[in-house]
């Protein structure tokens, strides 16, 4: 038998630091380019830059536009990474508060929101450098 795989492929869209407009306008765009019927969708450092509500609503737009068996793929700064506690929380803590914006939240609360927003379940994968990354797979 032949698997049969969709690749999708989407513009990168990434708002800098000297990005005009408002925000939703930008989350906005961000949302238009989830692409309906793709295996794997991944979120690399975008959940961090924005308040729950937001969070929540992104998970819900992907979670809708990854097909049954489909698999988001977080890698993110996470609060309380094993081996990375202090050090972490810490530079995660100073690094958004020079932002303006956002947090680092623990795998606990990521695995809570996948779960409101709708996914079958979440698991943790470890990482080499626990302070810079972690990962959380999600599957439908």
């Amino acid at each position: 038998t032949e698997a049969v795989h969709t690749i999708a492929e989407s513009p990168l869209f990434e708002a800098g630091p000297g990005a005009r407009g408002d925000r939703g306008q930008v989350e906005q765009l961000q949302l238009q380019l989830l692409v309906p019927g793709a295996d794997v969708c991944s979120l690399v450092r975008v959940l961090l830059d924005h308040d729950d509500l937001s969070v929540l609503r992104l998970l819900q737009r992907v979670r809708a536009a990854l097909p049954k068996g489909g698999v988001l793929l977080i890698a993110e700064a996470l609060a309380g990474a094993k081996g990375a506690e202090t050090v972490g929380d810490a530079y995660f803590s100073f690094y958004l508060l020079a932002m303006g914006k956002g947090r680092a939240r623990r795998a606990s609360e990521l695995h809570r929101m996948l779960q409101t927003a709708g996914f079958r379940k979440s698991r943790e994968l470890p990482t080499r450098f626990p302070i810079q990354t972690g990962l959380i797979v999600a599957e439908v």
